[in-house]
């Protein structure tokens, strides 16, 4: 049981980093051909930190 809950913290562990490191990039790494930041249709990919607005 241990090994499997070990297991899983490392996949979620894993799934926020690599979700963090999207978040931040400006690169298109969305499928298809390449677009302009806020007509990629997903949300995480069109909203880097410098767009983000801060409370």
């Amino acid at each position: 049981m241990l090994w499997l809950w070990l297991t899983v913290l490392l996949v979620v562990f894993g799934a926020a980093v690599n979700g963090e490191s999207e978040r931040q990039t400006r690169h298109d790494s969305t499928t298809g051909p390449e677009r302009p930041m806020g007509q990629r249709g997903a949300v995480v990919a069109d909203s880097t930190p410098s767009r983000v607005k801060r409370g």
